[in-house]
């Protein structure tokens, strides 16, 4: 998702944005404008805009891995990483979400996934 690429890139995505612009300009096999490769990218932005992902890179987990280890009965540890990416994920896709809602997903969701 947008978000999962945001946090991926971190406070940087600006930059990135730009010389993922730049790169394609100056691609001289591609048959591109510059207004054609300034609406991409103009797009691209407004998208991540309109959905209130540019801070996205700084999204704190809303349930922590303590927390999610208790919900599943499982001891912290790498494992865990899995289990709080899903959480974000979780976060991305509800960004109205209560910790409680999210708390439900653990228990229901990734617990059912561990089970099987």
């Amino acid at each position: 998702t947008l978000g999962l690429q945001i946090r991926s890139i971190g406070s940087r995505w600006p930059q990135n944005v730009v010389f993922a612009a730049a790169v394609e300009l100056l691609d001289k096999q591609a048959a591109t404008t510059l207004a054609a490769v300034t609406e991409k990218y103009k797009a691209y932005v407004d998208r991540m805009v309109a959905e209130d992902l540019a801070e996205a890179y700084a999204m704190r987990h809303i349930v922590d891995g303590k927390t999610a280890a208790k919900i599943l009965g499982i001891k912290p540890g790498p494992a865990l990483k899995g289990v709080l990416d899903r959480v974000i994920d979780w976060q991305l896709d509800h960004p109205q979400g209560t910790r409680s809602e999210c708390e439900t997903f653990i228990k229901d969701t990734i617990g059912a996934d561990m089970q099987s």
